[in-house]
């Protein structure tokens, strides 16, 4: 997008998709940038069935959003949910690490 249509719209972009997010959100929720197109939302006292809720959410302000946007395209995200606790047995940083991995490896296969 920053090659293709300048910096203001990919940073618009950014801006649209936080904006989504937030608007996905509990006031508990926290919502981060990981990278430079990679965002991560931290529901702190979620029970597992609410990531589908919010991934549900998402998906509908996602549409709603693409049908109004103009003139650069739909906004495409791709999306991995887990959950972990304590009792896991990992850490939180390993696990933010295999939810990135998931999201690389849908990448890869929508490139092939």
């Amino acid at each position: 997008m920053r090659d293709a249509f300048g910096p203001g719209t990919a940073d618009r972009a950014l801006t649209d998709v936080a904006g989504l997010l937030n608007g996905c959100c509990r006031r508990s929720d926290v919502v981060g940038r990981l990278g430079d197109a990679q965002f991560v939302v931290l529901g702190a006292v979620a029970v597992a069935p609410s990531a589908e809720v919010m991934r549900n959410r998402l998906e509908r302000r996602l549409a709603v959003h693409n049908q109004t946007r103009s003139p650069w395209g739909p906004i495409d995200l791709r999306t991995s949910i887990g959950s972990w606790t304590a009792q896991d047995g990992g850490t939180f940083a390993e696990f933010l690490d295999a939810a990135e991995s998931r999201l690389r490896s849908v990448a890869l296969e929508i490139k092939t």
